[in-house]
């Protein structure tokens, strides 16, 4: 007597972000349960997502590749945000734009390619430490930049004076590449910054 064959069909989807990223229903789990970083995420399918919070949020990998989070300023994402991780989904809402959602209803939209438009100075506060000139690492843009000198002519607070460790300098910041920027105060003296990685302790 024979048997008929047995055809097992495996549909393995690469559709996949990082952290959690897996499908959220209707769709085979082709991911861990620690990674999934692969390409191929489909459009308007909901995938659950671990964002990394604990140093704020700049970048992203999500369907195998780099998104920035799209507002130019840190002030504009939404507050309250679960750390050092905010559980959520993540859904590629078009070929460029990702969208992180939370169980609180926070909503953050994420480019991939750096937000901002080289030439332009936008409105910007950089931040002197206490004790002297010296600026601190600043997040614009999608991305953390580095100060490349001091600020002159400019002091921060004394240290021990029961303040903020920094005084706010309003300005503004001109993206001069992908990877350069400078920082012009309103009383036109200026500092360059290079963009840096990020490094959470």
């Amino acid at each position: 007597m024979r048997q008929g064959g047995l055809i097992v069909s495996i549909v393995i989807l690469t559709a996949c972000g990082s952290g959690m990223g897996r499908p959220v229903s209707g769709q085979t789990d082709p991911c861990n349960a620690y990674s999934c970083d692969g390409q191929g995420a489909q459009l308007n399918v909901t995938y659950r997502y671990q964002l990394p919070t604990h140093c704020g949020v700049l970048e992203i990998q999500f369907d195998g590749r780099v998104f920035y989070v799209e507002s130019l300023y840190p002030s504009d994402l939404p507050p309250g945000l679960n750390g050092p991780t905010d559980l959520g989904t993540m859904t590629l809402r078009g070929t460029h734009l990702a969208l992180f959602q939370d169980v609180a209803g926070h909503s953050i939209r994420f480019v991939d390619s750096p937000p901002g438009v080289v030439g332009h100075a936008y409105p910007f506060t950089a931040h002197v430490l206490a004790g002297g000139n010296t600026l601190i690492d600043e997040h614009f843009a999608g991305r953390l930049w580095h100060p490349q000198a001091a600020l002159p002519g400019l002091s921060g607070p004394a240290y021990g004076n029961g303040r903020d460790a920094w005084i706010p300098v309003p300005g503004t910041m001109t993206l001069l590449s992908e990877n350069r920027s400078v920082f012009r105060t309103e009383g036109g003296k200026s500092v360059d910054f290079a963009r840096t990685d990020s490094v959470c302790m």
